[in-house]
């Protein structure tokens, strides 16, 4: 299982989350895809994504399940424990 973070460099919540979201990928052994705007646009028109942050988990079987807003590091290792 994958976590695809949907983020920019000027993005102020981004920054604010990204750490946590790098985190609790590393505690959960969830691999991190790192999708910036600046080098990813094509993922961001595949997957939807006009506001940010936005974090998809994604099973090999292409399942997904999609986070539109910030959520505190407790919540997001229990979303990523409910979908595995």
């Amino acid at each position: 299982m994958k976590l695809m973070f949907f983020h920019a460099n000027w993005c102020g919540k981004c920054k604010m989350w990204e750490p946590i979201v790098k985190k609790v990928c590393e505690d959960t052994k969830t691999d991190f895809v790192d999708c910036d705007a600046s080098t990813s646009m094509e993922l961001f028109d595949k997957y939807g994504v006009q506001n940010l942050p936005v974090a998809i988990l994604r099973k090999d079987d292409g399942t997904e399940k999609r986070i539109d807003h910030i959520i505190p590091e407790e919540e997001l290792k229990k979303e990523i424990k409910k979908f595995k």
